[in-house]
């Protein structure tokens, strides 16, 4: 059976993949799935397309008996919480994340305010290619509500954990919110915390104008200068629904997502004297060797904040992350969040008297690098299998991809399961090493496409 969600929803391009007969058929089937007369979240980030995308599938939830409350435009983790704590069958997401803003996707929620199991999707993928899904009669179509709540119940539950008692200092903080919906609640956060929020590119845009909304060194040139000229304690951008947090320091250095995530794990274990961390295999190595001075144990699973927010279940883990800058505190949500994200690092800073370069600086170095190849979703199977091929010999870790130990570390190489590309991922020595490791692979790739025929 083909495969419509992907490591985190469904996406696509509006008025191609993501056609209006597509989106009623597959809100038909979601509907069918939940069953009829649930309660259902609905929210969308601020892309242009957003609102006419969660209409349709409104609409076509209302048609198999699902009864709506339309939390608005809020970010994603502000939907999964208000799903939890209101005990709510679940909710659709409309977002398509850091994808560019001719994308967008539908995510959908358990009770729990996780996102659905993989086997939850498949059963909604079957009823969707066997045409099983079941309207309603007339008189028993579902209701619709609207609430602008989310948002405040959001920002009260951060505050509430990250709130400290050993504040040292008030923090000068640059948020880049992408021009989506993290400019709705993180300059809120930062001030009910007791700091100074300035913003950049805050203004609701679903075009995305200041940047794109991957927030990646080379689209944050302007947070990293304002954060210099304003002498800023810490710079945090967003990406497009909010479920991210990437740091700048108070000198203007970009900080990759493995060495924040480093910092947070190290803390909370901390405070705690052991504990698990949960983290994707994709996941560098100096976050294992940094935790474990601090009595932490590092378990592995799969890319995507599902999985590491299932293991962290099953494992009954202190905290779980992703390196791109989806971090996950189980008292609050197992779900990923840039808002806490943004929170708790603030908590660290102001309870202590270093900068956050200081800060980061305690992190180990290591050489880092992530690539990525544009493949057409119906040749990576094949790229992969030739490439296991000609990794014969190596050590293979197959948790998630292929993850080839080498002499100087390791290379992930992973289908995405959002976008028509294979991502690289290399540890070494220095960067500089890790880029040429990276590049080698990207040409190796690029070959296998070119046998295949044209990418």
């Amino acid at each position: 059976m083909k495969k419509l969600f992907g490591t985190n929803g469904i996406r696509g391009i509006v008025n191609k993949e993501l056609n209006v007969e597509f989106i009623s058929k597959i809100a038909e089937a979601i509907g069918t799935w939940y069953g009829k007369n649930s309660w259902l979240a609905i929210g969308t980030d601020a892309r242009t397309s957003s609102d006419a995308v969660k209409r349709i599938v409104t609409g076509s939830l209302c048609l198999t008996g699902i009864n709506v409350i339309d939390l608005g435009m809020v970010p994603t983790p502000a939907i999964q919480l208000f799903i939890k704590n209101h005990k709510l069958a679940g909710g659709v997401i409309i977002t398509a994340s850091h994808n560019p803003p001719e994308f967008n996707g539908i995510k959908c929620i358990s009770s729990t305010g996780m996102e659905l199991s993989e086997t939850d999707e498949e059963a909604i993928e079957s009823i969707y290619f066997d045409g099983k899904s079941v309207p309603v009669e007339w008189n028993e179509t579902g209701l619709v509500r609207n609430t602008d709540t989310a948002a405040q119940e959001y920002i009260a539950s951060i505050v509430k954990h990250t709130e400290s008692e050993h504040k040292k200092r008030k923090l000068l903080v640059v948020i880049d919110s992408a021009n989506s919906v993290g400019s709705v609640t993180s300059p809120h956060i930062v001030e009910r915390l007791g700091h100074i929020p300035v913003t950049i590119n805050s203004n609701i845009q679903g075009s995305f104008p200041g940047r794109n909304p991957e927030p990646v060194k080379e689209n944050l040139s302007n947070l990293i200068k304002m954060v210099k000229s304003i002498n800023a304690d810490l710079g945090v951008a967003h990406d497009g629904d909010a479920d991210r947090a990437i740091f700048i320091d108070n000198e203007g250095n970009f900080i990759a997502g493995e060495v924040a995530l480093a910092t947070i794990a190290y803390d909370i274990i901390k405070r705690r004297g052991s504990g698990i961390f949960v983290t994707p295999v994709s996941t560098s190595s100096i976050v294992e060797r940094y935790i474990s001075s601090a009595g932490g144990v590092t378990r592995y699973s799969k890319i995507g904040a599902p999985a590491v927010s299932s293991l962290m279940i099953e494992l009954n883990a202190l905290f779980g992350g992703e390196e791109n800058g989806g971090m996950i505190y189980p008292e609050h949500l197992y779900a990923r969040d840039g808002g806490m994200t943004l929170a708790y690092m603030l908590k660290i800073l102001s309870e202590g008297d270093i900068s956050s370069k200081e800060l980061f600086d305690r992190v180990p170095s290591v050489g880092f690098s992530k690539m990525k190849v544009h493949c057409d979703n119906s040749k990576k199977s094949e790229v992969m299998k030739r490439m296991e091929i000609e990794s014969n010999g190596l050590k293979i870790d197959k948790t998630d991809g292929l993850k080839l130990f080498i002499d100087t570390g390791w290379v992930l190489v992973r289908a995405s399961g959002t976008e028509p590309i294979i991502r690289v991922y290399v540890e070494s020595t220095n960067e500089k090493s890790a880029m040429a490791i990276a590049e080698e692979y990207v040409k190796k790739i690029d070959a296998f496409i070119m046998d295949t025929g044209h990418s």
